[in-house]
C-alpha cells in the first residue's frame, strides 16, 4: 500500500513567505535544509536591524581663555581762571597718559571721556589782583582708555597712571570679538573630534562600521570668571549620533 502524505510548510517572517509544497512524508535531507536555510535567511533583516542601532557619543573641551583687552577709567583734575582754560588742561592731561601708554610700548586700543564737570571756586592767593577776589574753576573728567592686555599690564597701568591722574576709578577685564570668535571656534572643533574619536572607538569595539552622521550639535559656550576676571574658564560639549552597519 502506498503512503501518501502532504507537508504544508508556510513560513512568514519579515515579509517572507515560503509557497505551499507537497512531499512524502519524510522529506529528504536537501529540503530540510533549504528550510532551515530559508528561516535563517528572514530573519537576517530583523537581527541586523536590531544590531544597527546608532552609536551616539559626547565630547566636552575645556580651556582657559585670558583677556586679551583691559578698560581702565581715570579720574583726573584741572584748575584755571576760567571754563575753558580748565576744559584745555583736561585735554592735556588726557593725551599725557596716551601719550605715556604709548611710550611704554601699550597699545592704546580706545579712548574716549566721560562726566566732565567744571565749576567755579574762589581763587586762590596767587589768582588775586589789587587785593580783590577772583574766581577760579575747577575741572575733573573721567578718561576711558582701552589697553592691549599682556603679562605686565597691571605694572604698566601704575606707570601710565603715574602723578598724571587723581584716581584709577575702574578697571574692567574683557575679550576682543576677533579674539573671543576665535578661540571658541577651534573649542567647538575640539568637543566635536573628542566626540568622534569615541564613536569610532565604540564602534571598534562593537565590530561596527560607521556610517553617515545622523545628529551633530555643540552647545552654547558655558564659562565662568576667575583669577580677578583676567581670565575665564570655558567648555563646549558636543554630540553625535552615527548610523552604523
Amino acid at each position: 500500500m502506498r503512503k501518501v502524505g502532504f507537508v504544508l510548510a508556510v513560513v512568514c517572517t519579515a515579509g517572507l513567505v515560503i509557497p505551499f509544497q507537497s512531499a512524502s512524508a519524510e522529506q529528504s535531507p536537501a529540503l530540510q535544509l533549504d528550510l532551515r536555510q530559508a528561516i535563517k535567511n528572514s530573519l537576517n533583516p530583523i537581527r541586523r536591524l536590531s544590531h544597527a542601532r546608532p552609536i551616539r557619543s559626547t565630547g566636552t573641551a575645556v580651556m582657559i581663555l585670558k583677556a586679551d583687552l583691559v578698560t581702565v577709567n581715570f579720574g583726573i583734575s584741572s584748575l584755571g581762571e576760567n571754563a575753558g582754560s580748565a576744559i584745555g588742561a583736561l585735554s592735556r592731561q588726557k593725551d599725557e597718559l596716551i601719550d605715556a601708554a604709548k611710550d611704554l610700548g601699550v597699545e592704546v586700543v580706545n579712548n574716549s571721556s566721560t562726566s566732565l564737570n567744571v565749576r567755579s571756586r574762589r581763587a586762590r592767593s596767587s589768582f588775586k589782583k589789587d587785593n580783590e577776589p577772583k574766581k577760579t574753576f575747577n575741572g575733573t573728567m573721567s578718561v576711558i582708555l582701552t589697553f592691549k592686555a599682556d603679562n605686565d599690564i597691571l605694572a604698566q597701568i601704575g606707570k601710565i597712571a603715574g602723578d598724571r591722574v587723581t584716581s584709577v576709578r575702574s578697571m574692567q577685564f574683557s575679550f576682543s570679538q576677533s579674539e573671543w570668535d576665535k578661540q571658541i571656534s577651534g573649542l567647538k572643533k575640539r568637543a566635536l573630534d573628542m566626540a568622534r574619536s569615541k564613536a569610532v572607538e565604540q564602534a571598534t569595539q562593537q565590530g561596527r562600521e560607521l556610517k553617515n552622521v545622523v545628529r551633530s550639535n555643540v552647545n552654547t559656550p558655558r564659562h565662568s570668571r576667575h583669577n580677578r576676571q583676567q581670565s575665564i574658564v570655558v567648555s563646549v560639549t558636543a554630540r553625535v549620533s552615527y548610523n552604523v552597519e
